[in-house]
């Protein structure tokens, strides 16, 4: 689809050379689509904004950057309350996530009592973690500078 006098994005080409799978990620694990993969609509059903493929990690690790131990659902609650409700992850994505990264060695991870006195796997950031994320966050700096580069100035007109 295109919008008037604008040729269609190659995406899956885009998606190439964006290389936002660096994680390894199983793509099967994310569930929402990519946003640039939608239809061109004047009105959106929903302001929530989609979760990129290849950022679930990212945001995972990200939040475990502070230090403290978190069960995913506190993982999910933090993200969401973190972006005012503008992204918004699924635990039937989120687990899968959590567990590849365990794996990996990204996470460390015991099992406790939540605050609810429910059984609950608790995660937290390793070293090699650590170098993970920071290898991701030069990465996303640079695809935001990017990205930037397209999008008009907040409030101009192109």
């Amino acid at each position: 689809m295109t919008v008037a006098g604008t040729p269609k994005l190659d995406l899956k080409s885009l998606g190439h050379h964006l290389n936002l799978s660096s994680l390894g990620q199983d793509r099967r694990a994310t569930v929402f689509p990519n946003p640039l993969s939608l239809p061109l609509s004047p009105t959106m059903p929903d302001d929530s904004l989609a979760v990129l493929k290849g950022t679930l990690e990212f945001l995972a690790l990200r939040t475990l950057a502070s230090g403290t131990e978190m069960h995913g659902f506190e993982i999910l609650d933090f993200v969401h309350r973190s972006t005012e409700d503008e992204l918004q992850l699924e635990e039937g994505a989120l687990y899968p996530a959590l567990h590849r990264m365990e794996k990996r060695g990204w996470l460390a991870a015991r099992w406790g009592v939540s605050e609810k006195g429910r059984r609950a796997k608790y995660y937290r950031l390793t070293t090699d973690g650590q170098t993970a994320l920071r290898s991701e966050e030069e990465r996303w700096s640079r695809y935001v500078t990017a990205v930037g580069r397209l999008a008009p100035d907040a409030g101009a007109r192109p």
